[in-house]
């Protein structure tokens, strides 16, 4: 401001002196100085503006990342109470079973027991004693898988031996698989352990095979098989000479709740908390099936880097 009144004084002087062209170039100046002050105090109400819009979009930003974080830990708790329903479906199944075989042994420990009060010699008695201490581990040992099975999965390694839990969920599923279902097993050697917790794998496992008992109405073979895939995952095959799934049933085979199974068989979250629990550890599920044909679900699980697995026990055969 003060600049342009000075150059005001000067242009009012230089035509009292006749400088027309001194006085035009003046007023060209001070028209330039004029836009230019213009311009700048549009650019300081431009300025404002933009720290006033920056102001706005970082409290934006935040409540969006503050809401997200809110959505993100909804559908977290929402992912581990959908497992955890599923995973008391699973304990369910087992406990029937586990019923059944506690039956069996409690009648054997009543009955060598008798045996031993009413043996004729001391020999008689003794084996007869050995007969109920056996049944009695056999117990004990189904009461510590269940208690494993049962274990919240937070306490556990991040780590698993696939062919141990191969062998541990077949075992706990005892008489929940009739004899009528002939199991084969064909495990790799040497297999390393693979970046998912046993717990959550061995449940994994159960729903395959349930799903696959499920499939063979009277009679058939449930192959499991694992294998290296590469040096960097392992792969688990379960088979069943079922009758097999048509289109419709495949294209909604992993939607949440949906079941081909009779009303109180299942809700259908198998197969569903099954991939999700995969997918959260690095590792997918496939599925091949057709209608009157055998299905077979692939399990594909990245390697931890822990080191080797356990040898297997060999091929085992449940029929």
């Amino acid at each position: 401001a003060d600049a342009q009144a000075r150059l005001r004084e000067g242009l009012a002087g230089a035509e009292a002196l006749g400088m027309g062209r001194i006085a035009e170039e003046a007023h060209e100046t001070l028209e330039s100085l004029a836009r230019s002050t213009g311009d700048l105090h549009a650019a300081a109400d431009h300025a404002r503006d933009l720290a006033s819009l920056r102001g706005e979009l970082i409290r934006s930003l935040m409540e969006a990342t503050v809401s997200r974080a809110k959505a993100d830990d909804d559908a977290l708790r929402a992912e581990q109470r959908l497992q955890a329903a599923q995973r008391m479906e699973v304990l369910a199944n087992l406990a029937a079973g586990a019923a059944h075989d506690l039956n069996n042994i409690v009648a054997a420990i009543l009955g060598y027991t008798v045996m031993g009060r009413d043996a004729p010699n001391e020999k008689a008695r003794s084996e007869a004693l050995d007969e109920v201490t056996r049944a009695a581990e056999h117990g004990a040992d189904l009461a510590r898988q269940l208690l494993q099975f049962a274990r919240t999965p937070n306490d556990q390694a991040e780590h698993a031996d696939v062919n141990q839990s191969v062998e541990h969920t077949l075992r706990l599923l005892g008489s929940l698989l009739p004899s009528s279902i002939r199991v084969d097993t064909v495990l790799a050697e040497r297999l390393p352990t693979v970046r998912m917790q046993p717990v959550r794998l061995e449940q994994v496992l159960m729903n395959l095979i349930v799903n696959a008992r499920d499939a063979m109405t009277t009679a058939g073979t449930l192959t499991i098989r694992t294998a290296a895939r590469g040096q960097d995952e392992v792969e688990l095959s379960v088979r069943d000479t079922g009758s097999g799934m048509d289109e419709a049933t495949q294209l909604r085979l992993f939607e949440p709740l949906f079941t081909t199974k009779a009303e109180g068989k299942g809700p259908g979250l198998g197969l569903f908390t099954s991939r999700n629990m995969l997918e959260s550890c690095g590792g997918r599920i496939a599925f091949t099936s057709a209608p009157g044909a055998r299905t077979t679900f692939l399990v594909v699980l990245p390697v931890d880097g822990e080191g080797k697995g356990t040898r297997p026990r060999g091929s085992r055969c449940r029929g």
